[in-house]
């Protein structure tokens, strides 16, 4: 994720008024004990936005299966937020995910998406808040 650290964020006078991009990269976890991959799609004609979180890894070994969407996305200028809803399955248990995300275009044509992931995952264990950020690129 450091490698796009230094990338100017988009303006708005830079971002496109129409058409679509797809963007793809990754997503971190707490202090990176869980990636994940991640996709979006990107409407600039009607400042849209949806994706979704997918094959999740622990970095302890533990599998994790399941997809987080990230839906009701809404583009405002150069930067976006979307809500986040789905289900995922670690060591026997199953929790809930809902939440959102939110960030910023960057480059000069909006070619890298960046974010950060705020969600809680409820299961019958409780109630769990997690954090984390994600890159992606088209």
């Amino acid at each position: 994720m450091e490698k796009w650290e230094d990338t100017d964020y988009t303006t708005e006078a830079q971002m496109p008024t129409g058409g679509t991009a797809s963007y793809r990269g990754v997503a971190e976890y707490g202090d990176g004990e869980v990636l994940s991959s991640a996709e979006m799609q990107a409407n600039f004609s009607n400042a849209t936005l949806s994706g979704r979180l997918h094959n999740f890894q622990a970095q302890n070994g533990t599998p994790v299966a399941g997809d987080v969407a990230i839906h009701n996305g809404a583009i405002r200028g150069a930067s976006y937020s979307a809500d986040l809803s789905g289900s995922l399955s670690a060591a026997g248990e199953r929790a809930m995910v809902s939440g959102d995300v939110y960030g910023d275009f960057s480059g000069g044509n909006a070619e890298i998406v960046d974010g950060v992931i705020d969600a809680q995952l409820d299961s019958s264990a409780g109630r769990e808040y997690i954090s984390g950020q994600m890159v992606l690129t088209r």
